[in-house]
């Protein structure tokens, strides 16, 4: 079980991670981590508290053992259950590995809808963050994926959130050259806009394209 949890992740781990679903899995994941250690299969990252597969092959085959109608549900679950020990957002580490599995599962997964709008407002925070460091190719990511998990009425029902979404995307992919991207994201905000206010940045990204 150890080695599918670890390849869920991705190709390093670090220690808070395994501590925190070793809580929610109720298992011991340090001590499969060391078992997989001494084999080989993984090895600690000089200078850091990260382990990290040997080979993507091995992660790979691991994950590969994961049926694959489970896997979506495995990142998801494992995202919720790091995201409740990061809500006050000291960890970013933690908070990027949390949404980022989230994404991996999508929002067909999830059997509440409610979930939704606060994942794809998670997003939104993860893509602001990636905007401070000038990694805007991460943050239209967050950005496109905090719009997926929106509802089918979010318009009406997440009218805020959409905007911030929205435009956010829009600059990002202003800022990326992805000019198509970005007056598709402003063409959205014109037409969806209740208010002009609303409507202003979306204008000044279409006069960029």
């Amino acid at each position: 079980m150890g080695l599918k949890v670890f390849s869920c992740i991705g190709a390093s781990v670090n220690e808070a991670v395994i501590e925190t679903l070793s809580s929610h899995l109720a298992i011991n994941l340090g001590s499969i981590l060391d078992d997989a250690t001494r084999k080989c299969y993984m090895d600690k990252v000089a200078g850091t508290k990260k382990y990290r597969f040997v080979h993507d092959r091995v992660q790979q085959a691991a994950y590969e053992m994961i049926p694959e109608e489970d896997r979506r549900l495995y990142h998801m679950n494992f995202g919720l259950s790091i995201c409740s020990h990061v809500l006050n957002g000291e960890n970013d580490d933690l908070f990027f590995t949390s949404v980022n599995q989230m994404n991996q599962g999508g929002p067909e997964i999830l059997a509440d809808p409610s979930q939704k709008p606060v994942i794809a407002r998670l997003n939104l925070n993860a893509g602001a963050k990636c905007i401070e460091l000038s990694d805007y190719a991460s943050a239209i990511r967050y950005f496109t994926n905090g719009v997926a998990f929106l509802g089918p009425n979010h318009w009406n029902d997440q009218y805020d959130l959409s905007i911030e979404l929205y435009d956010s995307a829009a600059d990002a992919a202003c800022n990326l050259s992805d000019l198509v991207l970005a007056e598709d994201f402003a063409k959205t905000i014109i037409h969806r806009a209740k208010w002009t206010e609303h409507k202003l940045n979306a204008f000044y990204v279409m006069s960029k394209t």
